[in-house]
């Protein structure tokens, strides 16, 4: 059996694995939105690749859940199990929505292959999360509680390019009604796009966790919880 110390190592490198693979996935996603129109091989590729991340969040949580049973950790490495477990779930879930926006993707093209009129604020959008979901898995990697603070803060960025994007795409259905169904995918992959970022500040909040001990509030506040016993 291995020690507790090579038990977490192990469950670590995993979930840094799956952060990376989750992490080509958004960016792909979000490419196609941006990008020509998507090809149907790279769609398909990327929709099936999500089984893939099920089966890492599978793996991780019931590496977690033996370690708990097994070498009952206190102090930083029970820290260390919690936050991997909260991350687990955070990065599947980020998963799902990158799959989600692939499907969406190709919807958002005409018969001519022209993308809707609001590449622009997409591009924005994109690039904010792309940035929200590199840097929260690299301040996971550092434990850096300063690096994922920052990323937490700058949620409100995507919040409020996404309710700009909406009105936009409410307008269209109304000026163009031959686009409402394409106008539609629109606002589902923005909805998506604000998920991810959401998901990004959630495992950056749970980095501070690992980092410092203290919980961050919905609001802000942060709570310090002693787990020494």
């Amino acid at each position: 059996m291995p020690s507790a110390e090579l038990a977490l190592e192990r469950i670590t490198a995993e979930l840094l694995d799956m952060g990376r693979l989750v992490e080509s996935q958004v960016r792909t996603a979000l490419g196609l939105l941006t990008g020509p129109a998507p090809d149907a091989a790279e769609l398909d590729r990327l929709i099936k690749s999500d089984k893939v991340v099920d089966q890492a969040e599978n793996t991780i949580d019931l590496a977690c859940n033996e370690a708990l049973a097994i070498y009952t950790p206190v102090a930083d490495d029970l820290r260390k199990v919690l936050t991997i477990m909260m991350v687990n779930g955070e990065l599947e879930r980020m998963g799902d929505h990158a799959k989600n926006i692939a499907r969406s993707a190709k919807k958002l093209y005409d018969g001519d292959g022209e993308p809707l009129p609001i590449i622009d604020e997409l591009q924005r959008a994109t690039d904010v999360v792309v940035d929200m979901v590199h840097r929260s898995l690299g301040s996971l990697v550092a434990s850096d509680g300063s690096q994922a603070k920052q990323v937490y803060e700058s949620d409100s960025d995507i919040d409020q390019i996404c309710k700009a994007i909406n009105p936009q795409l409410m307008r269209l259905m109304q000026e163009q009604p031959v686009l409402v169904p394409r106008a539609v995918e629109g606002i589902r992959v923005v909805h998506n796009i604000e998920r991810i970022g959401d998901l990004a500040a959630n495992v950056a909040k749970d980095v501070v966790f690992l980092a410092t001990g203290e919980v961050v509030r919905h609001d802000g506040r942060t709570e310090h919880i002693d787990i020494r016993h």
